[in-house]
């Protein structure tokens, strides 16, 4: 395997600056649509009270309405409202710091896994100028600062493996944790990031002097952390208690059910990361395209007329999840280019699978190579099957009870990590070679630089309106 002293992060450029240029291009686009006026945005208005009351008593105040803690968020908005008084507008523009740092932390995430310069400006702008992205950056929801303690801590999970010391790598671990826990306080499913994320960096790093005794105590500690501010919340008059079975669930889970709930987010996910797992799609070449094509064309027309029989196939969304498409203007999309977005994003899911288990394949099979000294792209490979597999496996199971209801959009953000990191991962790998350095920079097809364009253009245009 390869070493922390072999890794070479020390000598990897950082590419700061294309992260500080992602990350403005996010303001670009919030200035753009001039998101100026008193009014809020979906469930905003919640959150906004809450912070007004936390800047005028100090109090962490619920309404009735709020399922996440909100917690230091609502500091966060108290602090801008004791500066200059509430508005909406104000609360918009405090989101819009959390939201450039997030795509920044995540352009040094991409490139920490060896992702080549342009691969690295692609996905991070993928997350950061999608749709839903940007229509979070514009309202106060928990949503981004919910996302950003992940990122973070993905980002020092990565610095803990390509840390030389163990003892740094150990304090690597417990900041993440730490930070993870105080940012958990927002929204719940931001605590996988200190229950799942951290202990996995651990298993992975379980060779090193003391690292298998600090992961039991952080995942205990952690675990602690977590019921005592879920109680404290659960305990706090008018606050909404989230059941994590509703009722009904086990009538409500069958396998039909599961199958239509799962469809829809799988297809929203792969639009939403459309610039970049299409890089997957654009491999096909040969008889084998025409092949692909003709399966995901005949699946593409099943799975429309099916959910059009179930009634679960809206008119103006396609098979895709509801919220931030549908306010943002998706109905007056024309049908056939919605048909035919639909038909790519079913074509980027089943590459991604197909990739996702030639990979499991992989590593199922060379474990044994991997004891020993391994290409420095497997290495990144398996850092990032540790890091982000099991997180996104526990956050996409967590969202089971709540899907058989049916799930909004926005609760994709965190598994859009995964997509991104593992569709480039696999991509560049096999475009460069498994023996060359992940620092050299890989060709990016054009047609994903024209989608992450119409993209941005689409987000920024319909949230405007």
């Amino acid at each position: 395997m390869v070493s922390a002293a072999d890794d070479g992060s020390a000598e990897t450029p950082s590419h700061w600056q294309d992260g500080l240029i992602c990350a403005a291009m996010v303001a670009v686009c919030v200035l753009v649509v001039h998101p100026f006026a008193e009014v809020p945005l979906g469930d905003d208005f919640s959150y906004a009270k809450t912070a007004l009351e936390f800047a005028r008593t100090g109090h962490l105040v619920y309404n009735g309405w709020a399922a996440p803690g909100v917690g230091w968020m609502a500091a966060w908005g108290a602090m801008f409202i004791k500066l200059f008084g509430f508005s909406f507008t104000l609360l918009r523009f405090a989101m819009l710091p959390l939201a450039m740092l997030t795509v920044y932390f995540f352009h040094q995430v991409l490139v920490g896994f060896g992702i080549s310069r342009r691969g690295a400006a692609l996905g991070a702008l993928t997350l950061g100028i999608s749709p839903v992205f940007l229509e979070l950056t514009a309202s106060f929801m928990t949503d981004i600062p919910g996302l950003l303690p992940l990122v973070v801590c993905l980002y020092m999970c990565q610095r803990a493996a390509a840390s030389r010391s163990d003892r740094r790598a150990i304090g690597w671990l417990a900041s993440a944790a730490l930070l993870n826990l105080l940012g958990g306080t927002v929204r719940q499913t931001t605590f996988l990031g200190a229950l799942v994320m951290v202990p996995a960096t651990g298993l992975l790093l379980r060779r090193r002097r003391g690292m298998v005794a600090a992961t039991v105590t952080l995942l205990l500690a952690s675990l602690a952390g977590v019921l005592l501010v879920v109680h404290w919340c659960n305990r706090q008059p008018y606050f909404d208690v989230l059941q994590f079975l509703p009722g009904g669930f086990i009538r409500m889970l069958t396998p039909v059910n599961l199958l239509v709930q799962a469809a829809k987010p799988i297809a929203t996910l792969m639009l939403f990361t459309l610039p970049v797992v299409v890089v997957g799609v654009l491999r096909w070449r040969g008889v084998r395209a025409g092949v692909r094509l003709a399966v995901v064309l005949c699946g593409a027309v099943a799975l429309s007329v099916w959910l059009a029989e179930r009634r679960e196939l809206s008119a103006w969304l396609m098979p895709w999840l509801g919220y931030s498409l549908e306010s943002a203007g998706a109905y007056a999309v024309p049908v056939w280019i919605r048909w035919a977005l639909s038909v790519l994003s079913v074509a980027a899911a089943v590459e991604w699978m197909v990739m996702m288990a030639a990979f499991c394949k992989k590593l199922w099979v060379s474990r044994k190579l991997w004891a020993a000294r391994a290409s420095r792209m497997d290495e990144m490979q398996r850092r990032a099957a540790w890091m982000l597999g099991p997180f996104s496996v526990v956050y996409a199971l967590l969202l089971v009870p709540r899907g058989v209801y049916g799930v909004f959009d926005r609760y994709l953000t965190g598994l859009m990590l995964g997509v991104v990191v593992s569709s480039l991962l696999l991509y560049e790998g096999s475009a460069r070679g498994e023996e060359s350095s992940p620092a050299a920079d890989s060709g990016v097809p054009w047609v994903c630089w024209a989608l992450l364009a119409v993209f941005a253009m689409y987000g920024t245009a319909g949230l405007h309106d």
